[in-house]
């Protein structure tokens, strides 16, 4: 039972914090003005409280309205904390802080007006001076980029660690709910370890199907929306203005996760060369031409890839 109240709760979460959260509502959680945090956060927590009751009607064990009021109290006040820590750092959109478009942008305007200058300039001597303005203008994009870069660092840390901080405190207030609504024995998962490494008794054949239920859903979020997330963090440093559609490369990641879990679970492992194969191929002139994507691409696959396996591997123990 306690296992059951442990991943009805996991999956609410993660639906809620992961699937069903969209750009705008992250935007509106990180706005300066306190009254549109206030605001955006409420609405997460009502989505999230609203997931919560349909998965625990669909269980058919009863809503324990106080526990569910509580866990997502607590997420409230935990939501308003990171969102004051990153407003008072003045990160209100992660993505204008990891591409350095601002910096780039500074860059773009000083160029303009050197040129500008040049332009209105005397004639005489104007190739010199050109000369001098491109000396000048690369010297000031130097000197952005790599401003843009120091700030993008600390900021990128501070994303990170508030990240994991949280989602830690999330799963900790979550095993204390599951354990008010079913006292959690330690006794009867010692027993359970001690027949898994015997090989008296396997994972999958111990769960229920409402487990197992639970767990394909807590697998799909864990290989779509929480790896889209996890993945572009990690990148974060790394990436620059490299032109591509941030969404269609989410659902391509999401779709690519699911394929490679499906292919692992059947067992084709050779299947997975194709895959990634032919991803390579339509993305090899592109690579070839643009150093900083090809670092960008080759590290995104990589990370996207060892999620994938590591979900599979958790799937093949725990379901087949």
């Amino acid at each position: 039972m306690f296992l059951d109240y442990f991943l009805a709760l996991l999956l609410s979460h993660l639906a809620g914090d992961f699937v069903f959260q969209s750009d705008q509502l992250c935007k509106l959680k990180k706005d300066p003005d306190i009254k549109q945090r206030v605001l955006g956060i409420s609405i997460h927590v009502v989505i999230i409280m609203l997931i919560n009751i349909t998965v625990f009607a669909l269980m058919d064990k009863g809503i324990p309205w106080i526990v569910l009021f509580i866990v997502n109290f607590f997420h409230w006040l935990l939501d308003m904390v990171k969102s004051t820590i990153l407003a008072k750092n003045k990160i209100y959109d992660s993505d204008s802080v990891m591409t350095g478009k601002i910096a780039k942008t500074s860059v773009t305007e000083k160029t303009s007006v050197i040129e500008i200058k040049a332009y209105d300039s005397d004639q005489a001597g104007t190739f010199k001076r050109e000369l001098e303005n491109e000396k000048i203008a690369e010297k000031i994009s130097k000197r952005s980029s790599s401003t843009g870069q120091t700030e993008a660092k600390p900021k990128n840390k501070l994303i990170v660690c508030l990240f994991i901080g949280d989602q830690l405190l999330h799963i900790i207030s979550i095993f204390i709910a599951a354990h008010a609504l079913y006292s959690f024995d330690v006794n009867h998962y010692m027993s359970f370890y001690d027949q898994l490494v015997s090989g008296t008794v396997t994972v999958s054949r111990s769960l229920t199907i409402m487990k197992k239920i639970l767990l394909v859903l807590i697998y799909l979020c864990l290989a779509t929306s929480v790896s889209n997330v996890i993945v572009k963090m990690f990148l974060s440093g790394l990436r620059k203005d490299l032109g591509a559609d941030v969404k269609t490369g989410r659902y391509i990641g999401g779709v690519e996760r699911i394929l490679t879990i499906s292919i692992i679970l059947a067992g084709a492992w050779q299947a997975l060369t194709v895959l990634y194969g032919s991803k390579t191929a339509i993305r090899f002139d592109q690579a070839k031409d643009n150093p900083d994507f090809a670092e960008y691409y080759i590290l995104g696959t990589t990370l996207s890839a060892l999620f994938a396996v590591i979900i599979a591997v958790a799937a093949k123990i725990t379901l087949l």
